[in-house]
C-alpha cells in the first residue's frame, strides 16, 4: 500500500501550520483512500516543551498513522542550485516513495540543490517550493510539483504571489527563496549569480551555431556542464538576439549552449 508523509515543524512544544498539514493530509486520503477516516494530526502528535526545533514525521497509509518520529532538525546549507528538466515528473502528493525526485538529485554536480523545470516552467527543488524576488515581489510557482503548507500560509497571507515563472523570467529575478514547513520565507536565499543552467542535448544544437563553433574560437566553457546565469543575461542581450534571433526563441532554456558555441561572436 502506498505511503505518504507530513513534516511538520515544532517550535517551542507546540505544532505548528497544523490546519494545513490537515488539509493536505484529507485531500490526499481523499485521493487514494475515499472510504478511510481521515486521521486528526492534533490527536496523533505528541509534543513536549523541550522541543524547541524539531521535525515530526508522520507517515500513514490508507489504515491510518503507521509512524511518528521526532527529531532535533537543523537546516541544509543551500548555497548553489542547479536547473534540471523533467517534463514527465509527478509529485503531486508527499509520498515517502522519492524515488523519482533523488534521480534528479542525482545530476546537481557541484551544487548543492537542484530547480525542476517541467514543460518550460520553474516548479520546485527536491525538498522545497521556492519563491522569486523580482525586485517588487515575492513570486511562487503556480504550478508547483507539491502544494507545500508553507507556500499555502504565505499565499494566504499575501506574501506571495502565484505567477508562471519560465527560467528567463528567474535569470530576470534578484534572488530565489527555499520555503517549506521547516524553512521560513528569507531564512534560505541564493544569488542568482549561484543558479547553474543546463546543457540540452547536442543533438538539438542547431547546425548554424554548431557551424558556427567551427569558425569561431571559444573563448569561454564552462566546468561540468554548468554555466552561471550572469552568463545567461550576456546571450539574452541584444547584440545576441541580433545575431541569431530564431536560435535565442528556440532554446532560451539551453543558456549552455550558447556560451560555449556562440560567445565568440559576441566579444
Amino acid at each position: 500500500m502506498q505511503q505518504f508523509v507530513e513534516t511538520i515543524k515544532i517550535k517551542d512544544g507546540k505544532a505548528l501550520n497544523l490546519s494545513f498539514h490537515q488539509s493536505r493530509m484529507c485531500r490526499t486520503m481523499r485521493h487514494f483512500f475515499a472510504d478511510a477516516p481521515v486521521p486528526a494530526l492534533a490527536d496523533v502528535l505528541s509534543p513536549t516543551p523541550d522541543m524547541q526545533f524539531y521535525k515530526a514525521r508522520v507517515l500513514y497509509d490508507g489504515q491510518g498513522v503507521v509512524d511518528v518520529q521526532y527529531a532535533p532538525y537543523t537546516m541544509r546549507e543551500i548555497r548553489s542550485l542547479k536547473v534540471v528538466v523533467d517534463d514527465r515528473i509527478d509529485y503531486s502528493f508527499k509520498s515517502a516513495d522519492r524515488s523519482s525526485l533523488n534521480r534528479l538529485t542525482a545530476q546537481k554536480g557541484d551544487c548543492d540543490e537542484i530547480i525542476i523545470v517541467k514543460n518550460g516552467l520553474v516548479t520546485d527543488t527536491s525538498f522545497t517550493n521556492i519563491a522569486v524576488f523580482d525586485g517588487e515581489q515575492w513570486l511562487t510557482p503556480r504550478h508547483p510539483l507539491l502544494m507545500g503548507t508553507k507556500r499555502a500560509s504565505l499565499l494566504e497571507k499575501h506574501i506571495l504571489k502565484e505567477a508562471d515563472i519560465s527560467v528567463e523570467t528567474l535569470m530576470k529575478a534578484q534572488k530565489v527563496s527555499l520555503i517549506n514547513a521547516m524553512i521560513d520565507l528569507g531564512e534560505r536565499e541564493i544569488a542568482l549569480e549561484n543558479v547553474i543552467g543546463f546543457r540540452p542535448p547536442s543533438n538539438q544544437i542547431p547546425s548554424a551555431v554548431q557551424s558556427d563553433s567551427v569558425r569561431r574560437p571559444i573563448r569561454f566553457r564552462s566546468p561540468s556542464n554548468q554555466i552561471p546565469f550572469a552568463t545567461y543575461r550576456l546571450l539574452m542581450s541584444d547584440k545576441v538576439a541580433n545575431h541569431a534571433p530564431s536560435f535565442r526563441s528556440e532554446y532560451r532554456l539551453g543558456v549552455e549552449l550558447y556560451a560555449v558555441h556562440i560567445v565568440g561572436a559576441v566579444s
